[in-house]
């Protein structure tokens, strides 16, 4: 499908391709606190497209990427809301 993106907050929007993606990994980044909490986070694409003429300066098409993330917070029960527990 052919549409339009802008490729920064203010550039005017240039024509590209959405590309389907046909296989994923996403892995989970996991991140410790000094107070005892542990936070996951993990990207996931949501949309590919590929900037119609356009290349990077090794060559490769141009991607742009949507993204959403995905975080979800394990804290210690001394740092929980103590109506919750």
């Amino acid at each position: 499908m052919r549409g339009k993106i802008s490729l920064s907050p203010n550039s005017p929007p240039v024509d590209a391709d959405q590309i389907q993606v046909s296989a994923a990994t996403e892995q989970w980044n996991e991140y410790t606190l000094d107070d005892g909490t542990r936070i996951r986070i993990k990207p996931v694409v949501t949309e590919v497209w590929r900037v119609v003429d356009a290349w990077d300066n090794e060559g490769n098409p141009l991607y742009v990427t949507k993204t959403a993330m995905v975080q979800v917070v394990n804290a210690p029960l001394d740092r929980k809301r103590q109506e919750l527990q």
